[in-house]
């Protein structure tokens, strides 16, 4: 059963097993690599 009142993104800075407990206890979980996303550094970088 998912819980459906938080949502949590797991930031790149913690370990992906974060997200598992968080799933494990029903919350809607993903962390920002599940999505794609990067940090800013890394954009710009890619930008420069």
């Amino acid at each position: 059963m998912i819980n459906q009142e938080f949502k949590f993104k797991i930031d790149e800075n913690l370990p992906i097993e974060v997200a598992k407990v968080f799933n494990q206890f029903g919350y809607d979980t993903e962390t920002v690599l599940d999505e794609g996303l990067q940090s800013l550094e890394q954009c710009v970088g890619t930008i420069i």
